[in-house]
């Protein structure tokens, strides 16, 4: 690893402990976001009638490299220059050096949009068809059947290829059911010959307050290179897209990381095309230039997360085990997603919970929509699985006269990992201890009394001849206790979009410095970091050092907020220290 030194010398990345809202510089100019007040339609063109002197409108045609960014799920455009996506989609920025006078400009501007779509403008089925039969009279010929079904084959593939609304999907299926048919009926058979079912659909679209610094960058040029800050999670993305975007090579971008908080997945992605809009009006006016989102812009373009819709249909046995579990997931992604295939496939991998049924089949589909594009929190993007599924089990516990802990203990999913060969099973992941678990939540909470007391109060309730909170002023609402669980996995070793790997550096010096090689990381996993390496080498805490200084080109392929995953990089960590206490007496440091 080159000295400390060595790499801040030549460094083309930085990482500040402000916020980028915060800083200043001379001339410094501001921008806001013009937006499409439509959800579709072609956008043609977005102008002035008079502006003054040092303010400037920078639209797609200001871009100096490529408009459209190549992303893992298509093509992203840095402004749109056509079809309109989404209501609020950028359009332009408008900059200039007084924020007062930008908000008067602003409300003056003229936006010329056509509300036909792209699509509009193709043929249908329809159209073809009474096309032919204007020019053939009322009769056609073979010939001409053919041809015309011919051309509403290509309609319908070019509209399949660049207007589905299918961004990624992912079906699973296993169990004895699946061994002899892949159709669909052979688990609908299962439903229809088993004891219990329960369907339900369940909708989740969490939401949660944020009052972090909204996104953002400010940016200069000098000469032909770009000086970016920005509170980004992903260098590398940023670095690609950037350097894509103004037609200069990566080398002549510098990333000043500011203080990021946001773990949206939009503030993983799209803050590059933020700052790639913001360096676009920095170049075109020749000032450094600064826009930071409004709070309101960042609820409703950032933060917003779009509903999940999971569909359960559960079947059980007379002694209520789980004989089959069909479960359908629909995810609006918004107008576009690079991470749709990772948000399904965890959404997956957590639909069947805890449990382990004898025969699965899971539909997970991720679907474009007119909306601005669903930010989830990766790391928690499970929760949306586990409170589906929860509530199904609940309700199947009732159909079966079986109580939330027993019909857990029945079905919980129990994997044995100590025979050689792997377990054949849906997802190959261990649920360590969850009887022991159960039974003693079960003896903390006195479970099964409160359950029963409560249950009969319940019922007792529905005998009445009218709802109980209205017989009197003074009586009690009605109470209860229920039980769910979930698991919090380690991390993902491996997906769709981080195909890179995890890596970690660590070196021993000759005057015992360790030094971890590693993005920044908060100060609570610095602290067990510095500690665990401080215990394994038997090393003073003062010597255990965190290097988070790259040269361009080596910054982490993946985001920070994975790269970082404490449970992984900590595993890593320990193997590297493990290593170094390996190694012979004799070999030379560091």
């Amino acid at each position: 690893m080159p000295k400390a030194s060595y790499a801040k010398k030549n460094s083309k990345v930085s990482f500040q402990k402000e916020f980028y809202s915060d800083l200043t510089m001379d001339n410094m100019y501001f921008a806001m976001v013009v937006r499409s007040p439509v959800s579709e339609g072609i956008v043609k063109s977005v102008s002035h009638p008079n502006l003054p002197d040092g303010y400037s409108l920078v639209t797609a045609r200001d871009v100096p490299g490529s408009n459209l960014v190549d992303t893992e799920k298509g093509k992203i455009p840095v402004f749109c220059e056509g079809n309109i996506s989404y209501e609020g989609e950028p359009l332009a920025l408008l900059a200039g050096p007084d924020e007062a006078v930008l908000q008067s400009l602003f409300d003056e501007l003229v936006l010329t949009i056509d509300t036909n779509t792209i699509e509009d403008y193709l043929p249908d089925e329809f159209d073809i068809n009474a096309k032919a039969l204007e020019n053939s009279g009322k009769k056609q010929t073979k010939k001409e059947i053919k041809i015309q079904n011919e051309e509403i084959k290509n309609i319908k593939e070019i509209k399949e290829e660049f207007f589905s609304d299918k961004l990624a999907q992912r079906i699973i299926k296993f169990g004895p059911c699946f061994e002899k048919s892949d159709d669909e009926a052979c688990i609908e058979k299962i439903f229809e010959e088993a004891k219990y079912v329960a369907e339900n659909e369940w909708r989740y679209a969490l939401k949660t307050p944020d009052y972090g610094e909204p996104n953002g960058a400010m940016c200069f040029w000098k000469d032909n290179s770009v000086t970016i800050s920005t509170p980004t999670q992903w260098l590398n993305n940023l670095r690609h897209t950037a350097s894509e975007a103004l037609a200069i090579p990566p080398e002549s971008i510098t990333i000043r990381k500011t203080t990021s908080t946001n773990r949206g997945t939009n503030s993983i992605w799209y803050n590059s095309i933020i700052a790639c809009q913001t360096a676009v009006a920095a170049k075109k006016t020749g000032h450094p230039v600064k826009l930071v989102y409004t709070r309101n812009e960042q609820e409703k373009f950032l933060n917003k997360m779009q509903p999940i819709s999971i569909h359960h249909k559960t079947a059980a046995n007379e002694k209520g085990l789980i004989e089959a579990m069909k479960i359908e997931i629909e995810v609006n992604a918004g107008f576009a997603n690079p991470f749709a295939q990772e948000i399904i496939d965890r959404l997956s991998i957590a639909s069947c919970g805890c449990y382990n049924p004898k025969n699965i089949f899971i539909t997970a589909t991720a679907r474009s929509s007119l909306n601005p594009a669903s930010s989830v929190d990766i790391q928690l993007i499970d929760s949306a699985a586990f409170f589906a599924v929860e509530n199904q089990i609940n309700e199947l516990c009732n159909k079966c006269n079986l109580t939330p802990l027993e019909f857990r203990q029945k079905n919980h999913l129990n994997i044995d990992f100590t025979k050689r060969k792997i377990p054949k099973a849906q997802f190959l992941f261990e649920i360590e201890k969850f009887n022991e678990t159960i039974e003693a939540l079960s003896k903390l909470s006195d479970f099964n009394r409160k359950y029963a007391s409560y249950r009969l109060d319940a019922m007792n309730w529905k005998l009445g001849s009218g709802p109980k909170e209205y017989v009197s002023v003074f009586s009690s609402p009605m109470r209860g206790i229920g039980f769910s669980c979930a698991f919090e996995g380690a991390g993902y070793y491996g997906s769709e979009i981080y195909n890179g790997s995890h890596t970690l550096e660590v070196t021993l010096e000759t005057d015992s410095i360790l030094t971890i090689h590693c993005p920044p990381v908060s100060n609570s996993v610095h602290e067990i970091w510095r500690g665990i390496a401080a215990e394994i080498l038997n090393i003073p805490l003062l010597c255990v050092k965190i290097n988070s200084v790259f040269s361009n080109g080596e910054e982490p392929p993946l985001p920070e907020n994975v790269y970082s995953n404490i449970s992984i990089m900590t595993s890593l960590l320990k193997k590297c220290c493990l290593a170094i206490k390996r190694r012979k007496t004799d070999e030379p440091l560091p």
